[in-house]
């Protein structure tokens, strides 16, 4: 038989285990693992730099876009409220100089994934036209049309390089 100082003790285990969850609960998926789902396709943290005031376009990142399934998708661009287009651009090293095309589609084969890096070869999304600077700790919406799997609304992290300046995504445009 427990004693009633038993009971309170037990009682505030529960209630200590309880409270460490609750940030857990009633988030969006979005918010707790910064990353969205789209039937076979998980984008996985999209991110931008900061920009520097009066600079009109910026650029969003994404670790990777993963699609885990058997049919083939393509990206084929998006939009957001923080600028007046969305586009996709591809960088590819010419010379030892960074070139910038604007693309209509990235393939998204089966199987595979997709990195979306800033300060490497390969693709981007560039904001075109941003209605006001990114600032760190900012987020704002972006949505992704996708040819197969339709439209997803993503949360984009403004987020400063480790001890760098803001970057210049149209640098090498």
């Amino acid at each position: 038989m427990s004693s009633s100082h038993d009971l309170p003790h037990a009682l505030r285990r529960r209630l200590l285990a309880g409270t460490a969850l609750l940030p857990l609960c009633g988030l969006p998926p979005v918010a707790r693992a910064h990353e969205a789902r789209l039937g076979s396709l998980r984008l996985a943290h999209p991110y931008a730099r900061p920009t520097p005031g009066g600079l009109r376009t910026g650029a969003v990142y994404f670790k990777a876009i993963h699609n885990q399934g058997g049919q083939d998708d393509e990206l084929l661009g998006g939009s957001t409220p923080r600028a007046e287009a969305v586009e996709i651009h591809a960088m590819r090293l010419n010379q030892d100089r960074m070139q910038m095309r604007q693309v209509q589609r990235l393939a998204l084969p089966a199987r595979s994934s997709v990195r979306l890096r800033d300060g490497e070869a390969g693709h981007h999304l560039m904001l075109v036209g941003l209605k006001q600077p990114l600032r760190a700790g900012e987020r704002f919406p972006l949505t992704l049309n996708f040819a197969r799997a339709g439209r997803v609304q993503v949360e984009v992290w403004v987020e400063a390089p480790d001890g760098a300046a803001p970057a210049d995504p149209h640098a090498g445009h």
